[in-house]
């Protein structure tokens, strides 16, 4: 394979706020968690966990990921 080419293998993505993260490394609960929870059940972060039935997001094209971000946007 020659570098820089595309490749249609899935690629896992994850989604999260600042915020969760921030409290999350801080051993704390969000503040806004009640307004912002946006968790699934999926435990592992690979190709087959994060395309799964589990997955908040599921499985998309690539094309669509500016789609799924707005979306994501607008129930923050």
């Amino acid at each position: 394979m020659f570098r820089g080419d595309h490749t249609y293998e899935p690629v896992p993505i994850a989604i999260s706020l600042i915020s969760n993260v921030y409290y999350e490394k801080q051993g704390e609960l969000n503040p806004l968690s009640y307004i912002r929870n946006f968790r699934d059940e999926v435990s592992s972060f690979d190709e087959l966990s994060c395309g799964s039935d589990k997955a908040s997001l599921g499985r998309f094209c690539g094309s669509e990921i500016l789609g799924v971000l707005k979306n994501f946007r607008k129930k923050v």
